[in-house]
């Protein structure tokens, strides 16, 4: 669910922590109004990039789209690093 592809190499990362999760949640909470007011849609877990690179940040918000496999880009990307984690 969260492999992603750098520049063609594929990456398997496994699924975040609980205390990441929850530092995801509360980045959710306090993110989503201000979103909502800036009129941007929010995501988890999606692809940002394209076939053979992309990324899986944490969460994304959008002006539009977001609706395809991969996005091109998005307004905001959110990416929490866990000690170990080489998504840099």
């Amino acid at each position: 669910r969260f492999d992603e592809v750098w520049e063609g190499e594929h990456h398997v990362a496994p699924a975040p922590s609980g205390r990441h999760a929850k530092v995801d949640d509360r980045l959710g909470r306090v993110l989503g109004p201000l979103a909502d007011r800036a009129g941007l849609e929010g995501a988890t877990a999606c692809d940002i990039g394209q076939d053979r690179d992309y990324r899986v940040p944490d969460r994304a918000y959008f002006r539009e789209g977001g609706d395809d496999v991969w996005s091109p880009t998005a307004a905001i990307v959110v990416e929490i690093l866990s000690p170990g984690d080489e998504s840099r």
